[in-house]
Protein backbone atom coordinates (compact mmCIF):
# COMPACT_ATOMS: atom_id res chain seq x y z
CA UNK A 1 0.00 0.00 0.00
CA UNK A 2 1.20 3.47 -1.01
CA UNK A 3 -0.05 6.36 1.05
CA UNK A 4 0.21 9.85 -0.36
CA UNK A 5 -1.52 13.41 0.61
CA UNK A 6 -3.96 14.67 -1.29
CA UNK A 7 -2.03 17.06 -3.42
CA UNK A 8 0.61 14.06 -4.76
CA UNK A 9 -2.39 11.88 -5.53
CA UNK A 10 -2.66 12.60 -9.11
CA UNK A 11 1.40 11.99 -9.66
CA UNK A 12 1.46 9.40 -7.63
CA UNK A 13 -1.61 7.28 -9.57
CA UNK A 14 0.08 8.24 -12.78
CA UNK A 15 3.31 6.94 -11.37
CA UNK A 16 1.82 3.27 -9.96
CA UNK A 17 0.24 2.90 -13.60
CA UNK A 18 3.76 2.60 -15.42
CA UNK A 19 4.57 0.61 -12.54
CA UNK A 20 2.04 -1.54 -12.92
CA UNK A 21 2.91 -1.78 -16.70
CA UNK A 22 6.23 -2.11 -16.10
CA UNK A 23 6.25 -4.64 -13.75
CA UNK A 24 3.53 -6.73 -15.28
CA UNK A 25 1.95 -7.82 -12.26
CA UNK A 26 4.75 -8.74 -10.11
CA UNK A 27 3.55 -6.44 -7.67
CA UNK A 28 0.00 -5.32 -6.57
CA UNK A 29 -0.48 -1.51 -5.53
CA UNK A 30 -3.17 0.29 -3.60
CA UNK A 31 -3.25 3.83 -3.15
CA UNK A 32 -4.29 4.71 0.01
CA UNK A 33 -4.82 9.11 -0.26
CA UNK A 34 -4.41 10.69 3.11
CA UNK A 35 -6.67 13.82 4.07
CA UNK A 36 -3.68 15.74 4.45
CA UNK A 37 -3.28 18.40 2.08
CA UNK A 38 0.46 17.96 1.80
CA UNK A 39 2.77 14.62 3.78
CA UNK A 40 4.82 17.29 5.64
CA UNK A 41 2.53 18.10 7.54
CA UNK A 42 1.46 14.43 8.78
CA UNK A 43 2.36 12.94 11.24
CA UNK A 44 2.88 8.83 11.39
CA UNK A 45 0.45 8.30 14.65
CA UNK A 46 -2.19 10.23 12.28
CA UNK A 47 -1.41 8.05 9.31
CA UNK A 48 -1.94 5.19 11.04
CA UNK A 49 -4.99 6.13 12.72
CA UNK A 50 -6.60 6.73 9.24
CA UNK A 51 -5.65 3.46 7.87
CA UNK A 52 -6.36 1.06 10.58
CA UNK A 53 -10.32 2.50 9.70
CA UNK A 54 -9.11 1.87 5.93
CA UNK A 55 -8.13 -1.60 6.66
CA UNK A 56 -11.40 -3.00 7.94
CA UNK A 57 -12.38 -3.40 4.66
CA UNK A 58 -9.55 -4.07 2.83
CA UNK A 59 -7.35 -7.11 1.84
CA UNK A 60 -4.16 -7.70 3.84
CA UNK A 61 -0.73 -6.55 2.47
CA UNK A 62 2.75 -7.15 2.51
CA UNK A 63 3.59 -3.74 3.18
CA UNK A 64 3.05 -0.20 3.81
CA UNK A 65 4.45 2.73 2.30
CA UNK A 66 4.13 5.99 3.84
CA UNK A 67 5.76 9.06 1.84
CA UNK A 68 9.58 10.33 3.27
CA UNK A 69 8.46 13.30 4.36
CA UNK A 70 5.88 12.78 7.04
CA UNK A 71 7.04 13.28 11.06
CA UNK A 72 7.54 10.23 12.94
CA UNK A 73 8.51 6.97 12.55
CA UNK A 74 6.53 4.62 10.41
CA UNK A 75 7.42 1.89 13.51
CA UNK A 76 4.00 3.48 14.62
CA UNK A 77 2.06 2.98 11.77
CA UNK A 78 3.72 -0.60 11.77
CA UNK A 79 2.17 -0.78 15.98
CA UNK A 80 -1.45 0.24 15.02
CA UNK A 81 -2.11 -1.83 11.85
CA UNK A 82 0.05 -5.03 12.16
CA UNK A 83 1.35 -4.84 8.89
CA UNK A 84 5.24 -4.12 7.97
CA UNK A 85 5.51 -0.35 7.45
CA UNK A 86 8.71 1.68 5.96
CA UNK A 87 8.86 5.49 4.86
CA UNK A 88 9.27 5.51 1.39
CA UNK A 89 10.87 8.01 -1.16
CA UNK A 90 10.62 11.75 -0.12
CA UNK A 91 9.47 12.64 -3.96
CA UNK A 92 7.08 10.56 -6.07
CA UNK A 93 9.56 10.82 -9.13
CA UNK A 94 11.77 8.85 -6.98
CA UNK A 95 9.23 5.59 -6.47
CA UNK A 96 10.39 3.46 -9.41
CA UNK A 97 13.86 3.17 -8.00
CA UNK A 98 12.35 2.36 -4.82
CA UNK A 99 10.79 -0.43 -5.88
CA UNK A 100 13.41 -1.66 -8.05
CA UNK A 101 15.59 -1.96 -4.84
CA UNK A 102 12.12 -3.40 -2.86
CA UNK A 103 12.24 -6.28 -5.43
CA UNK A 104 16.04 -6.53 -5.49
CA UNK A 105 15.98 -7.37 -1.72
CA UNK A 106 16.94 -3.90 -0.18
CA UNK A 107 15.76 -3.10 3.38
CA UNK A 108 14.02 -0.41 3.54
CA UNK A 109 14.11 2.06 7.22
CA UNK A 110 11.01 3.07 8.97
CA UNK A 111 12.73 6.20 10.34
CA UNK A 112 14.74 6.77 6.64
CA UNK A 113 13.32 8.41 4.44
CA UNK A 114 14.09 6.03 1.14
CA UNK A 115 15.68 8.23 -0.74
CA UNK A 116 18.34 9.37 1.42
CA UNK A 117 18.61 5.49 2.52
CA UNK A 118 19.79 4.47 -1.02
CA UNK A 119 21.57 7.17 -1.75
CA UNK A 120 23.91 6.41 1.48
CA UNK A 121 23.90 3.33 0.75
CA UNK A 122 25.36 3.40 -2.78
CA UNK A 123 27.83 6.27 -1.84
CA UNK A 124 29.51 4.42 1.12
CA UNK A 125 29.93 1.69 -1.17
CA UNK A 126 31.28 3.93 -4.08
CA UNK A 127 33.37 5.67 -1.88
CA UNK A 128 35.20 2.58 -0.47
CA UNK A 129 36.04 1.13 -4.09
CA UNK A 130 37.43 4.15 -4.78
CA UNK A 131 39.56 3.88 -1.73
CA UNK A 132 40.15 0.91 -2.86
CA UNK A 133 41.24 1.99 -6.27
CA UNK A 134 43.37 4.88 -4.83
CA UNK A 135 45.72 2.67 -3.07
CA UNK A 136 46.12 0.25 -5.37
CA UNK A 137 47.26 2.90 -8.28
CA UNK A 138 50.58 2.76 -8.95
CA UNK A 139 52.44 5.84 -7.44
CA UNK A 140 55.36 8.18 -9.30
CA UNK A 141 55.81 9.37 -6.37
CA UNK A 142 55.30 10.55 -3.14
CA UNK A 143 55.48 14.37 -1.71
CA UNK A 144 55.09 14.84 2.24
CA UNK A 145 53.94 11.57 2.25
CA UNK A 146 50.73 12.04 -0.20
CA UNK A 147 50.56 9.94 -3.30
CA UNK A 148 51.21 11.68 -6.67
CA UNK A 149 49.65 8.91 -8.89
CA UNK A 150 50.91 7.91 -12.42
CA UNK A 151 47.31 7.96 -13.19
CA UNK A 152 44.40 8.90 -11.16
CA UNK A 153 42.70 7.98 -8.57
CA UNK A 154 43.47 9.83 -6.25
CA UNK A 155 42.94 12.75 -8.15
CA UNK A 156 45.00 15.33 -6.34
CA UNK A 157 43.56 19.07 -6.44
CA UNK A 158 45.66 22.15 -5.89
CA UNK A 159 44.43 25.88 -5.51
CA UNK A 160 46.63 28.61 -6.56
CA UNK A 161 46.44 31.42 -3.70
CA UNK A 162 48.43 34.77 -4.03
CA UNK A 163 51.77 35.78 -2.30
CA UNK A 164 50.14 37.71 0.35
CA UNK A 165 50.19 35.71 3.67
CA UNK A 166 46.56 36.81 4.90
CA UNK A 167 44.78 36.09 1.62
CA UNK A 168 46.76 32.74 1.24
CA UNK A 169 46.20 31.43 4.95
CA UNK A 170 42.40 32.05 3.97
CA UNK A 171 42.54 29.94 0.82
CA UNK A 172 44.57 27.63 2.43
CA UNK A 173 42.04 26.69 5.74
CA UNK A 174 39.02 27.05 2.63
CA UNK A 175 40.57 24.50 0.48
CA UNK A 176 41.82 22.26 3.59
CA UNK A 177 38.27 21.81 4.46
CA UNK A 178 37.13 20.83 0.90
CA UNK A 179 39.85 18.11 0.70
CA UNK A 180 42.32 19.64 -1.26
CA UNK A 181 45.96 18.71 -1.16
CA UNK A 182 47.76 22.02 -1.42
CA UNK A 183 48.23 25.12 -2.65
CA UNK A 184 50.19 26.87 -5.08
CA UNK A 185 51.62 31.06 -4.49
CA UNK A 186 51.28 32.73 -7.14
CA UNK A 187 51.55 36.62 -7.53
CA UNK A 188 50.49 39.68 -9.65
CA UNK A 189 52.28 40.44 -12.91
CA UNK A 190 54.65 43.39 -11.60
CA UNK A 191 56.26 40.39 -9.11
CA UNK A 192 56.57 39.99 -5.30
CA UNK A 193 59.29 40.83 -2.94
CA UNK A 194 60.80 37.56 -1.43
CA UNK A 195 60.12 38.44 1.80
CA UNK A 196 57.18 38.59 0.94
CA UNK A 197 56.57 35.15 -0.74
CA UNK A 198 58.74 33.63 2.24
CA UNK A 199 56.49 35.07 4.75
CA UNK A 200 53.10 33.88 3.04
CA UNK A 201 55.12 30.32 2.78
CA UNK A 202 55.95 30.69 6.52
CA UNK A 203 51.92 31.42 7.22
CA UNK A 204 50.54 28.56 4.96
CA UNK A 205 52.98 26.06 6.64
CA UNK A 206 51.85 27.19 10.39
CA UNK A 207 48.32 26.59 9.82
CA UNK A 208 48.42 23.85 6.93
CA UNK A 209 52.14 21.83 7.77
CA UNK A 210 51.43 19.16 5.48
CA UNK A 211 49.63 20.61 2.66
CA UNK A 212 52.19 20.26 -0.85
CA UNK A 213 53.04 23.85 -1.81
CA UNK A 214 53.53 24.61 -4.95
CA UNK A 215 55.39 28.04 -6.32
CA UNK A 216 54.59 29.38 -10.05
CA UNK A 217 57.91 30.54 -11.11
CA UNK A 218 56.68 31.90 -13.81
CA UNK A 219 55.39 34.77 -11.91
CA UNK A 220 58.38 36.04 -10.77
CA UNK A 221 61.19 38.52 -11.96
CA UNK A 222 63.76 36.33 -11.31
CA UNK A 223 63.57 32.82 -11.19
CA UNK A 224 66.19 32.84 -8.58
CA UNK A 225 64.39 33.82 -6.36
CA UNK A 226 63.22 30.36 -5.32
CA UNK A 227 66.36 29.38 -4.34
CA UNK A 228 65.81 30.76 -0.80
CA UNK A 229 62.63 28.84 -0.89
CA UNK A 230 63.16 25.29 0.57
CA UNK A 231 60.44 24.84 1.94
CA UNK A 232 58.68 24.39 -1.26
CA UNK A 233 57.27 20.89 -2.50
CA UNK A 234 56.54 21.78 -6.38
CA UNK A 235 57.98 24.42 -8.90
CA UNK A 236 55.37 25.21 -11.20
CA UNK A 237 55.81 26.07 -15.02
CA UNK A 238 58.94 26.22 -16.18
CA UNK A 239 60.93 25.20 -19.28
CA UNK A 240 63.84 22.37 -19.71
CA UNK A 241 65.69 25.73 -20.72
CA UNK A 242 64.41 27.41 -17.02
CA UNK A 243 65.50 24.08 -15.62
CA UNK A 244 68.92 23.83 -16.26
CA UNK A 245 69.23 27.82 -15.21
CA UNK A 246 67.74 26.71 -11.77
CA UNK A 247 69.01 22.29 -11.71
CA UNK A 248 70.68 23.42 -8.33
CA UNK A 249 67.28 23.58 -6.22
CA UNK A 250 65.10 21.15 -7.71
CA UNK A 251 66.58 18.38 -6.26
CA UNK A 252 63.50 16.11 -4.42
CA UNK A 253 60.80 18.75 -5.27
CA UNK A 254 57.98 17.87 -7.89
CA UNK A 255 58.72 20.11 -10.97
CA UNK A 256 55.97 20.98 -13.03
CA UNK A 257 57.37 20.83 -17.48
CA UNK A 258 55.48 23.13 -19.31
CA UNK A 259 56.44 23.08 -23.26
CA UNK A 260 57.86 26.08 -24.14
CA UNK A 261 55.97 29.06 -26.09
CA UNK A 262 55.96 28.82 -29.63
CA UNK A 263 57.52 25.17 -29.43
CA UNK A 264 57.53 23.93 -33.03
CA UNK A 265 56.57 20.46 -31.41
CA UNK A 266 55.66 20.94 -27.63
CA UNK A 267 55.65 17.02 -27.08
CA UNK A 268 59.66 17.22 -28.04
CA UNK A 269 60.07 20.76 -25.88
CA UNK A 270 58.10 18.21 -23.09
CA UNK A 271 60.77 15.74 -23.69
CA UNK A 272 63.82 18.06 -23.00
CA UNK A 273 62.02 19.21 -19.44
CA UNK A 274 61.91 15.57 -18.47
CA UNK A 275 65.56 14.56 -19.34
CA UNK A 276 66.81 17.98 -17.72
CA UNK A 277 64.42 17.41 -14.47
CA UNK A 278 65.36 13.84 -14.04
CA UNK A 279 69.09 15.10 -14.45
CA UNK A 280 68.55 17.19 -11.80
CA UNK A 281 67.13 14.87 -9.40
CA UNK A 282 63.82 16.57 -9.87
CA UNK A 283 60.13 14.63 -9.54
CA UNK A 284 58.85 15.47 -13.27
CA UNK A 285 54.96 16.15 -13.85
CA UNK A 286 54.22 17.38 -17.10
CA UNK A 287 51.79 20.28 -17.90
CA UNK A 288 51.08 20.30 -21.57
CA UNK A 289 49.16 23.52 -21.05
CA UNK A 290 45.27 23.90 -22.50
CA UNK A 291 44.44 27.06 -24.11
CA UNK A 292 41.63 28.83 -23.77
CA UNK A 293 38.53 28.02 -25.87
CA UNK A 294 38.64 29.55 -29.48
CA UNK A 295 42.20 29.78 -28.96
CA UNK A 296 43.50 26.78 -29.43
CA UNK A 297 41.96 24.44 -26.98
CA UNK A 298 41.30 21.77 -29.66
CA UNK A 299 45.10 21.57 -30.90
CA UNK A 300 46.28 21.86 -26.74
CA UNK A 301 43.86 18.82 -25.52
CA UNK A 302 45.35 17.05 -28.20
CA UNK A 303 48.62 17.84 -27.01
CA UNK A 304 47.18 16.71 -23.88
CA UNK A 305 45.88 13.59 -25.12
CA UNK A 306 49.26 12.90 -26.93
CA UNK A 307 51.76 13.79 -24.15
CA UNK A 308 49.76 11.41 -21.94
CA UNK A 309 49.98 8.55 -24.12
CA UNK A 310 53.92 8.92 -24.86
CA UNK A 311 54.65 10.04 -21.23
CA UNK A 312 52.25 7.52 -19.68
CA UNK A 313 54.83 6.86 -17.01
CA UNK A 314 54.64 10.69 -15.47
CA UNK A 315 51.69 12.48 -13.61
CA UNK A 316 49.63 15.20 -15.71
CA UNK A 317 48.41 17.75 -14.52
CA UNK A 318 45.71 20.18 -16.14
CA UNK A 319 45.56 23.55 -15.57
CA UNK A 320 41.75 24.45 -15.24
CA UNK A 321 41.68 27.85 -15.04
CA UNK A 322 42.34 28.74 -18.61
CA UNK A 323 39.30 27.02 -19.40
CA UNK A 324 36.09 28.31 -17.04
CA UNK A 325 37.98 32.15 -16.32
CA UNK A 326 38.03 32.60 -20.19
CA UNK A 327 34.03 31.69 -21.22
CA UNK A 328 31.22 33.94 -19.85
CA UNK A 329 29.34 30.49 -19.40
CA UNK A 330 28.81 28.81 -15.32
CA UNK A 331 31.52 27.39 -14.03
CA UNK A 332 30.00 24.01 -12.27
CA UNK A 333 29.25 22.44 -15.30
CA UNK A 334 32.49 22.93 -16.77
CA UNK A 335 34.11 21.99 -13.32
CA UNK A 336 32.02 18.60 -14.29
CA UNK A 337 33.46 18.22 -17.54
CA UNK A 338 37.11 19.05 -17.22
CA UNK A 339 37.48 16.48 -14.06
CA UNK A 340 35.65 14.17 -16.00
CA UNK A 341 37.72 14.78 -19.28
CA UNK A 342 41.06 14.51 -16.86
CA UNK A 343 40.18 11.23 -15.53
CA UNK A 344 39.51 9.27 -17.76
CA UNK A 345 42.57 10.24 -20.05
CA UNK A 346 44.28 9.95 -16.84
CA UNK A 347 45.56 13.46 -15.80
CA UNK A 348 46.14 13.43 -11.68
CA UNK A 349 46.26 16.52 -10.47
CA UNK A 350 44.02 19.27 -11.23
CA UNK A 351 44.99 23.55 -10.70
CA UNK A 352 42.52 25.58 -9.70
CA UNK A 353 41.55 29.03 -9.48
CA UNK A 354 38.91 31.70 -8.59
CA UNK A 355 40.75 34.97 -9.94
CA UNK A 356 37.12 36.46 -11.36
CA UNK A 357 33.99 37.41 -9.69
CA UNK A 358 31.82 34.84 -11.95
CA UNK A 359 34.51 32.13 -10.59
CA UNK A 360 33.55 32.19 -6.95
CA UNK A 361 32.94 28.96 -5.63
CA UNK A 362 34.81 27.63 -8.50
CA UNK A 363 37.06 25.36 -5.54
CA UNK A 364 33.68 23.73 -4.18
CA UNK A 365 32.64 22.85 -7.46
CA UNK A 366 35.87 20.94 -8.36
CA UNK A 367 36.10 19.25 -5.04
CA UNK A 368 32.45 18.03 -5.85
CA UNK A 369 33.48 17.16 -9.55
CA UNK A 370 36.30 15.03 -8.38
CA UNK A 371 33.79 13.15 -5.63
CA UNK A 372 31.30 12.37 -8.60
CA UNK A 373 33.63 11.67 -11.01
CA UNK A 374 35.81 9.40 -8.78
CA UNK A 375 32.90 7.41 -7.92
CA UNK A 376 31.54 7.08 -11.66
CA UNK A 377 34.96 5.75 -12.50
CA UNK A 378 34.79 2.90 -9.30
CA UNK A 379 30.72 2.51 -11.05
CA UNK A 380 32.30 2.50 -14.50
CA UNK A 381 29.25 4.40 -15.24
CA UNK A 382 28.75 7.99 -16.62
CA UNK A 383 29.12 10.32 -13.57
CA UNK A 384 25.28 10.23 -12.69
CA UNK A 385 23.30 9.06 -9.72
CA UNK A 386 26.49 9.14 -7.65
CA UNK A 387 25.14 11.12 -4.63
CA UNK A 388 27.19 14.05 -5.97
CA UNK A 389 25.82 16.66 -8.15
CA UNK A 390 26.28 20.24 -9.30
CA UNK A 391 22.90 20.40 -11.17
CA UNK A 392 22.44 23.88 -9.32
CA UNK A 393 19.90 25.92 -11.21
CA UNK A 394 18.71 22.60 -13.08
CA UNK A 395 17.26 19.23 -12.20
CA UNK A 396 17.37 15.94 -13.20
CA UNK A 397 12.94 15.08 -12.22
CA UNK A 398 10.48 17.69 -11.96
CA UNK A 399 9.52 16.98 -8.11
CA UNK A 400 6.84 19.74 -8.37
CA UNK A 401 3.27 19.06 -6.72
CA UNK A 402 0.87 19.74 -8.91
CA UNK A 403 -2.04 21.94 -8.05
CA UNK A 404 -5.48 19.98 -6.73
CA UNK A 405 -8.83 20.76 -8.31
CA UNK A 406 -10.34 23.30 -6.44
CA UNK A 407 -14.41 23.72 -6.65
CA UNK A 408 -13.43 27.80 -5.25
CA UNK A 409 -13.25 30.68 -6.85
CA UNK A 410 -10.16 31.65 -9.22
CA UNK A 411 -8.72 34.86 -9.54
CA UNK A 412 -6.73 35.16 -12.83
CA UNK A 413 -3.40 37.74 -12.88
CA UNK A 414 -2.17 38.68 -15.61
CA UNK A 415 -1.79 42.38 -15.48
CA UNK A 416 0.68 44.08 -13.18
CA UNK A 417 -1.20 45.02 -9.81
CA UNK A 418 0.07 48.29 -8.74
CA UNK A 419 1.38 48.00 -5.27
CA UNK A 420 -0.32 50.67 -2.00
CA UNK A 421 2.75 52.18 0.11
CA UNK A 422 2.74 51.67 3.47
CA UNK A 423 2.42 55.01 5.53
CA UNK A 424 4.35 53.92 8.65
CA UNK A 425 7.63 52.31 7.23
CA UNK A 426 9.87 51.70 4.15
CA UNK A 427 13.00 48.82 4.15
CA UNK A 428 16.01 49.10 2.39
CA UNK A 429 17.47 45.31 1.93
CA UNK A 430 20.73 44.20 1.21
CA UNK A 431 22.76 40.95 0.90
CA UNK A 432 26.22 41.38 2.43
CA UNK A 433 28.03 38.96 0.76
CA UNK A 434 31.33 39.30 2.98
CA UNK A 435 29.56 38.39 6.34
CA UNK A 436 27.08 35.90 4.43
CA UNK A 437 23.79 37.99 5.69
CA UNK A 438 21.04 39.23 4.68
CA UNK A 439 20.23 42.80 5.92
CA UNK A 440 16.78 44.71 6.33
CA UNK A 441 17.05 48.52 7.05
CA UNK A 442 13.38 49.63 8.60
CA UNK A 443 13.45 53.40 8.22
CA UNK A 444 10.08 55.96 9.47
CA UNK A 445 8.06 57.33 6.53
CA UNK A 446 10.27 60.63 7.68
CA UNK A 447 13.16 58.74 6.99
CA UNK A 448 14.34 58.12 10.19
CA UNK A 449 16.61 54.77 10.55
CA UNK A 450 14.30 52.47 13.38
CA UNK A 451 15.85 49.29 13.33
CA UNK A 452 17.94 46.74 11.07
CA UNK A 453 17.46 43.28 11.43
CA UNK A 454 19.88 40.49 9.94
CA UNK A 455 20.47 37.06 9.24
CA UNK A 456 20.82 33.99 7.05
CA UNK A 457 17.24 32.72 6.75
CA UNK A 458 14.92 34.68 4.53
CA UNK A 459 11.87 33.74 6.22
CA UNK A 460 13.21 33.99 9.93
CA UNK A 461 13.77 37.45 9.11
CA UNK A 462 10.62 38.24 7.50
CA UNK A 463 9.03 37.18 10.91
CA UNK A 464 11.26 39.04 13.22
CA UNK A 465 10.64 42.29 11.28
CA UNK A 466 7.02 42.29 11.52
CA UNK A 467 7.70 40.90 15.58
CA UNK A 468 9.84 43.73 15.98
CA UNK A 469 8.01 46.77 13.75
CA UNK A 470 4.30 47.26 14.52
CA UNK A 471 2.04 47.72 12.19
CA UNK A 472 2.92 46.56 8.66
CA UNK A 473 0.74 46.50 6.39
CA UNK A 474 -0.65 42.79 4.80
CA UNK A 475 0.44 44.72 1.85
CA UNK A 476 3.88 45.70 2.58
CA UNK A 477 4.60 41.98 4.15
CA UNK A 478 4.00 40.33 1.03
CA UNK A 479 6.59 42.70 -0.63
CA UNK A 480 9.04 42.13 2.26
CA UNK A 481 8.80 38.13 1.88
CA UNK A 482 9.59 38.52 -2.09
CA UNK A 483 12.33 40.24 -1.50
CA UNK A 484 13.91 38.90 1.31
CA UNK A 485 13.24 36.01 -0.84
CA UNK A 486 15.17 37.26 -3.41
CA UNK A 487 17.99 38.29 -1.31
CA UNK A 488 18.28 34.71 0.42
CA UNK A 489 18.40 33.10 -3.27
CA UNK A 490 21.46 35.77 -4.18
CA UNK A 491 23.13 35.01 -0.93
CA UNK A 492 23.52 31.13 -1.49
CA UNK A 493 23.99 31.73 -5.09
CA UNK A 494 26.91 34.80 -4.50
CA UNK A 495 24.76 36.46 -6.66
CA UNK A 496 24.41 40.42 -6.60
CA UNK A 497 21.19 41.60 -4.88
CA UNK A 498 19.81 44.71 -6.16
CA UNK A 499 16.33 45.44 -4.49
CA UNK A 500 13.02 45.76 -6.55
CA UNK A 501 15.41 45.05 -9.78
CA UNK A 502 15.08 41.02 -11.33
CA UNK A 503 17.68 38.39 -10.16
CA UNK A 504 18.61 36.75 -12.99
CA UNK A 505 18.47 38.26 -16.77
CA UNK A 506 17.96 34.67 -18.34
CA UNK A 507 14.98 32.44 -17.70
CA UNK A 508 13.99 29.38 -20.16
CA UNK A 509 11.25 30.16 -22.61
CA UNK A 510 8.30 27.26 -22.00
CA UNK A 511 7.67 25.43 -25.37
CA UNK A 512 4.06 25.11 -24.71
CA UNK A 513 1.81 27.53 -22.24
CA UNK A 514 -1.17 25.96 -20.66
CA UNK A 515 -3.38 27.91 -19.20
Amino acid sequence: MLVTSRAAADMLEEVVRDLRSRLGGRVEFEVFVSSVPVASLASAEFIGKELMEFLKEMKDFDLIVIPGLVHGSARTVEELTGIKTVKGPRYVGDLPDFVDMLLAGFEFSPDVPADELLRETIVSGLDEKVSKLSAESKAAFYLRGIKVPVKPPPLLLLYETPADPEKAVADAVYVKELGYEGVVIGCESWGCPKSVVRETIRCVRKVWPNALLGLDARDYFSLSDIIALSDVDIVMNITHREVKEISEVLRDKATVIIPEAGAADPIDSIREGIRAAESAGAKPIIDPMLLPPLNGLVPSLSTFFSSLRIFKEYPHLMGAPNIYELIDADSPGIAAILTSIAVEAGASLILITESSNKARGAAQEFSIARRMVLRAFARRSPPKDVGASLLILKEKRDRSVRPPKLSAREVVVDRYVPPRLDRGYFVKIYVDNERERIVADVYSAKGDAVLRVTGRDALSVARALLSEVPGISKEHAAYLGYELGKAEIALRLMRSYVQDLPLFDFSYRRRSAKP
